[in-house]
C-alpha cells in the first residue's frame, strides 16, 4: 500500500485496517498449517470473539448501517490486496465475516462452485439479512451455492 493513502484514513479507519491484516495473517495461518478439524472450532467463534462493539457500526438507522458495514468491507479489501501473501475469496469472507460480528454484524458465509473450462471452480462471499455485501451479483449468479440440511429438515424428510 502507497504510504501516502495510509494519510487519507482517519484512525479508526487505521484501526480497522491493522485489524483486517492482522485478521487475514491469522485465517491464512489456520487454513494453510492446519487441517479443517482443528480450526472448524473457530468459524463459530467469530460469533463470539472479544471486540468491543462499536456504536457506530450498530446503529438503528439501515442505511447508515449499511453504509458503515460497506466503509469496513473497503477498509478491509484493502487490507488484504496489500497483504504480503495472496488472499483468496475464502480468506476474505472469514476475515471479513470475524471482523464484522465484532462489530455485532451476524454475516452468513456462502460457498457456490461451478464448471469452468472442465474444470471445478469454487467462491465464497458474504451476506447480511439477504443482501450480498462483498461481491456483485454478476459474479455469484455464475455459481450454484451449495446448501446444508439442518436437522429440522433432515427429521421431516425422514418421516
Amino acid at each position: 500500500m502507497k504510504i501516502r493513502k495510509l494519510f487519507t484514513f482517519s484512525w479508526y479507519e487505521l484501526t480497522i485496517l491493522v485489524k483486517s491484516w492482522c485478521l487475514y495473517l491469522k485465517w491464512d495461518i489456520l487454513i494453510s498449517k492446519f487441517h479443517y478439524k482443528k480450526w472448524q472450532a473457530s468459524l463459530a467463534n467469530t460469533y463470539s470473539n472479544t471486540y468491543t462493539p462499536n456504536d457506530a457500526v450498530l446503529n438503528t438507522n439501515p442505511v447508515k448501517q449499511h453504509q458503515s458495514i460497506i466503509n469496513i468491507i473497503r477498509i478491509n479489501e484493502s487490507a488484504g490486496r496489500n497483504h504480503f501473501r495472496h488472499m483468496n475469496c475464502l480468506r476474505r469472507c472469514l476475515c471479513q465475516q470475524d471482523l464484522l460480528s465484532g462489530y455485532g454484524i451476524q454475516c452468513k458465509l456462502h460457498l457456490g462452485v461451478k464448471f469452468e473450462n472442465s474444470k471445478l471452480a469454487a467462491h465464497s462471499w458474504l451476506s447480511v439479512n439477504g443482501e450480498v455485501i462483498n461481491d456483485s451479483q454478476e459474479v455469484i449468479s455464475t455459481y450454484k451455492e451449495l446448501t446444508t440440511v439442518n436437522d429440522a429438515q433432515t427429521l421431516s424428510m425422514l418421516k
